[in-house]
């Protein structure tokens, strides 16, 4: 279902394709998905729902259906296509940029995927044999990509596990290591002075800096917009509040920077979500 713009001053006789980006005045509405009876409306300001069936103009306020589909993959491989004619094998995680596209770590496929709009699947960067390469596009190479974050420009950052390396990617698809020797250990340092043992989720928060959770060191990392690593918190493997020089994590997977400054991490080896703020 493609999304549409609709103009509230002379709605809904006016539907302009558009964007998933909702527009910042509150005089457009976008459809989010249409079954037989009606559009459901999301409004620009701040995510109010309508409901407008086909036989009436006038919006209603109140919850819309909820669609499920599939937008792109079906079985297990590595192919492009629109649709369901792509496949993916592991894909583990997903971001959205700023331009509307999906991306997607393709996980056993050690590519990162590039999904539009209307579920179009190409490979945007690494090929199906892993390795450790620096390059442009499908030149690239990766070695079981995971967390995936993008910045205010539109670059992606990706987690390469099994490579123990922070990577970016361009807007144009150019790969480079943005932090990470790719020696399996939790030296700080400049760039690839760092390094990481097996970093497997990634978050920006509000200033550009990049957090890391660094699973096998058991530690919560951050990386300077200028490419400088420091341990935020964490030591050795284990189960500890406290300051962040003596707290203690055990594989820290999931990550998360919110607005306010705090850092949310998720371990799977305590089975718990840890908080870390400045106080």
């Amino acid at each position: 279902m493609a999304l549409y713009q609709v103009d509230n001053s002379v709605f809904p006789a006016t539907l302009i394709q558009a964007g998933i980006k909702l527009n910042a005045s509150t005089s457009f509405y976008y459809i989010l998905n249409s079954d037989s009876s009606g559009y459901c409306l999301a409004a620009s300001n701040g995510g109010n729902q309508f409901y407008l069936t086909n036989n009436n103009n006038a919006p209603r306020a109140g919850s819309c259906p909820l669609i499920v589909s599939t937008l792109a993959g079906s079985t297990s491989g590595s192919a492009d296509g629109q649709g369901t004619a792509a496949q993916f094998y592991e894909p583990t995680s997903i971001v959205l940029s700023p331009d509307g596209n999906l991306y997607v770590a393709d996980y056993s496929n050690n590519e990162i995927r590039k999904v539009t709009q209307t579920g179009y699947v190409t490979t945007f960067a690494g090929a199906t044999t892993a390795g450790a390469v620096d390059g442009t596009g499908t030149s690239a190479r990766f070695n079981h990509p995971g967390g995936l974050a993008v910045d205010s420009a539109g670059n992606l950052y990706v987690a390469d596990q099994d490579n123990s390396r922070i990577r970016k990617i361009s807007t144009s698809g150019i790969v480079s290591t943005f932090a990470g020797s790719g020696n399996k250990s939790s030296n700080d340092g400049s760039g690839t002075t760092a390094s990481f043992a097996s970093p497997h989720s990634v978050s920006f928060d509000a200033a550009g800096n990049l957090y890391v959770g660094d699973e096998y060191s058991h530690k919560v990392r951050k990386i300077t917009p200028d490419g400088i690593v420091a341990t935020l918190a964490g030591t050795v493997q284990g189960y500890l509040d406290g300051s962040s020089s003596v707290a203690e994590f055990s594989h820290p997977l999931g990550i998360v920077a919110a607005p306010s400054g705090i850092v949310y991490v998720v371990e799977r080896g305590n089975d718990t979500v840890r908080v870390i703020q400045y106080q």
